[in-house]
């Protein structure tokens, strides 16, 4: 279901989905579960689709209430455009989520979410925390992101990242796709199909069709010449909610040595970080389903054991 949200900075429209448990409400005295999920880059909301499919199927099994929503960050997808191209930034999508995550946790009687953010969805997420607004966090996943971005990574996507192709059929899309995400391995068709389908638009030009790429070219504007590396650590260290880190092994953004220090600061010197390597970090969002509820139960039990053992 498609949804816009007006943002109060700027007052541009953003586009959300939601996906909902149908089969059973909550039990009375027990809280929905509430998941917001915010993309990468060049992405939108749609890449989270089979991951919503994934957390609503299980809630209804376990005849549970579930709600996730996935936004269309400002310039891409179905959300409108910005007219500065300076403000295509983390700060103004943090901006924009903070009052969208208020508005959501109220309308299901919460206090906090739990939020996944694929790369700079994760920079959001970590920003958000930043600001002193982590306390809308109930519990955070960080996709393919941590405290340090290189830069050879920051190059690589510039070389795609606010080009303009035109493509004359959906097949040379698909390929395109798969060329600028040649690390992701192992993806079923049926999911790069359905990534293509909503990551393109096709424009009609008399009796010809093409495809173009359904986000503003403009949103490169900080990748243009050789962008420095990308230091989040007080972002980072700002967490204070359980945390799972999904790091891709492949990844050149996430590299193990980030990782590896990122086991001792913020939560994970806090003991609220848990770490899972998986390979490509579009396989990261086909197995976030299954983390998730692991993820949840970990933490309880952790929390549990906490509560009774050390604070008699």
């Amino acid at each position: 279901m498609e949804r816009s949200f007006v943002c109060p900075i700027q007052e541009k429209k953003m586009a959300y989905y939601e996906w909902r448990s149908t089969k059973q409400p909550a039990k009375e005295g027990s809280k929905p579960q509430v998941v917001v999920c915010v993309h990468g880059l060049s992405q939108n909301g749609h890449v989270f689709e089979f991951l919503a499919h994934g957390l609503v199927e299980d809630a209804e099994k376990r005849g549970t209430e579930c709600h996730v929503y996935a936004v269309d960050l400002v310039g891409r997808g179905n959300s409108e455009w910005l007219d500065d191209r300076s403000l295509y930034n983390p700060g103004t999508y943090a901006l924009h989520m903070i009052p969208f995550i208020e508005e959501i946790a109220k309308q299901h009687g919460l206090s906090s979410v739990n939020y996944v953010g694929t790369s700079l969805g994760g920079i959001t997420g970590m920003l958000i925390c930043f600001m002193n607004k982590g306390h809308l966090f109930e519990k955070l996943i960080l996709n393919d992101i941590g405290g340090f971005v290189p830069s050879k990574s920051l190059q690589r996507i510039g070389e795609y990242v606010g080009l303009d192709p035109r493509f004359k059929t959906f097949e040379e899309a698909e390929q395109y796709m798969k060329t600028i995400y040649s690390q992701c391995r192992d993806i079923p068709q049926e999911q790069f199909a359905h990534f293509t389908k909503y990551a393109t638009k096709q424009i009609h030009k008399g009796a010809d069709v093409e495809w173009a790429l359904i986000y503003d070219p403009k949103i490169s504007s900080g990748f243009k010449g050789v962008p420095p590396d990308i230091e989040l650590w007080p972002q980072y260290e700002s967490i204070n909610v359980p945390t799972l880190l999904i790091h891709g092994t492949d990844s050149d953004i996430l590299l193990q040595s980030t990782v590896e220090e990122m086991k001792g600061r913020g939560p994970g010197a806090k003991g609220l970080l848990q770490v899972y390597d998986v390979v490509g970090q579009w396989y990261q969002r086909r197995v976030l389903f299954f983390f998730f509820f692991f993820f949840f139960f970990f933490f309880f039990f952790f929390f549990t054991y906490y509560h009774i053992y050390f604070t008699r």
